[in-house]
C-alpha cells in the first residue's frame, strides 16, 4: 500500500473515530450541590436539575431535550414516624401540575445511544482512490470497506459500552417503589416526562393526608 493510500486511510479513521460515539461519564449524586430544599409533612426534598449535561453526558441531555423529559437527581430524607414508599405515598409536582415518575427503563430507551444511528458510515465502503496519476477505474484502490467497518464497527461498540454505563447508574439511582424507613434519607434519580423548556419548583404531597 502507498503512502497516499496509507495517509488518507489513516485520516479518515482518525475523523471518523474522533468525532462520533462520545464516552458516557458516569454520575456521582453525592458530589452535587443540590439546587432546592424544602421541608414539608415531614419529609425533606432536595433536587437538582440538568445533571445529564452537568456530567459532561451532552448527547444524553440532549436526547432528554428532544423527549421533552426533565431528569433529576433527588435527596428524600424521611423525618416522618412513617414508612413512606416514593410512588405510592408521595405525589411530585411540577409548579402545580402533578406528574407521574417514568420508570428508569424507560428513561433509557429514550436517551441511550442508538447503535444503528453508525450504519451510514458504511456507504464510505464505496470510497476509491487513484494510485497513480492515471485516474481510470482499474487504477484505483477500494479503500473505502476497511474504513466504513472500522468507523462504524468500533463506534457501534463504544456505543453499546457507553449505555451499559448509562443503564447501570438508571439501575444504581432507581427510587421508585422504594421504602423510606423513618430518619433514612435515599438519593437517586427521577424523571417525568413535560413540554417546554421551564425548570418550574418541584413539590410534592403526601397523599391520603
Amino acid at each position: 500500500m502507498n503512502s497516499k493510500i496509507k495517509f488518507l486511510l489513516y485520516s479518515v479513521l482518525i475523523i471518523g473515530l474522533s468525532s462520533c460515539a462520545v464516552k458516557y461519564k458516569p454520575i456521582n449524586i453525592s458530589t452535587y450541590k443540590f439546587d432546592q430544599n424544602e421541608l414539608f409533612e415531614n419529609i425533606e426534598l432536595s433536587y437538582k436539575y440538568n445533571i445529564l449535561k452537568e456530567s459532561g453526558n451532552n448527547k444524553q441531555a440532549t436526547k432528554e431535550t428532544i423527549h421533552n423529559l426533565k431528569i433529576l437527581a433527588v435527596n428524600i430524607t424521611n423525618h416522618s414516624e412513617s414508612t413512606i414508599k416514593i410512588g405510592d405515598d408521595i405525589q411530585f409536582y411540577f409548579g402545580e401540575t402533578p406528574i407521574e415518575l417514568i420508570d428508569n427503563d424507560k428513561i433509557y430507551k429514550k436517551i441511550k445511544q442508538k447503535g444503528a444511528g453508525y450504519l451510514p458510515y458504511l456507504l464510505l465502503s464505496f470510497m476509491n482512490v487513484a494510485i497513480n496519476d492515471n485516474r481510470s477505474y482499474e487504477n484505483q484502490t477500494r479503500i473505502g470497506f476497511p474504513i466504513a467497518i472500522g468507523i462504524t464497527g468500533l463506534n457501534m461498540i463504544k456505543s453499546g459500552t457507553n449505555n451499559v454505563l448509562l443503564l447501570d447508574d438508571l439501575k444504581k439511582y432507581d427510587i421508585i417503589n422504594k421504602d423510606i424507613l423513618p430518619g433514612e434519607t435515599i438519593s437517586g434519580i427521577i424523571g417525568f416526562k413535560t413540554f417546554g423548556y421551564e425548570y418550574k419548583p418541584i413539590s410534592y404531597k403526601i397523599k391520603n393526608n
